[in-house]
């Protein structure tokens, strides 16, 4: 047996919704690394930023984010 048989149109359009897949994540991580760059951390802080960038991925996914962070750096020490 030569095993089954490739499916190759199948597999080409599986390879390239991969690479859609691939450069969307692509984008939505430079997006988040640009909105949390330093100006937005100097500004609000790191655990507000953080609260920040949950709120507005739940705001365009309908995904509900939690944040349990403390609100100071002295309470991580």
């Amino acid at each position: 047996g030569a095993g089954p048989a490739l499916d190759k149109p199948r597999l080409l359009e599986d390879m390239r919704s991969m690479g859609r897949m691939v450069d969307s994540t692509l984008l939505s991580v430079r997006r988040i690394a640009r909105q949390l760059r330093p100006e937005v951390l100097d500004a609000l802080g790191l655990v507000p930023a953080i609260e920040w960038q949950a709120s507005d991925v739940q705001a365009r996914t309908g995904l509900q984010c939690t944040v349990e962070a403390p609100q100071t750096w002295s309470d991580i020490a």
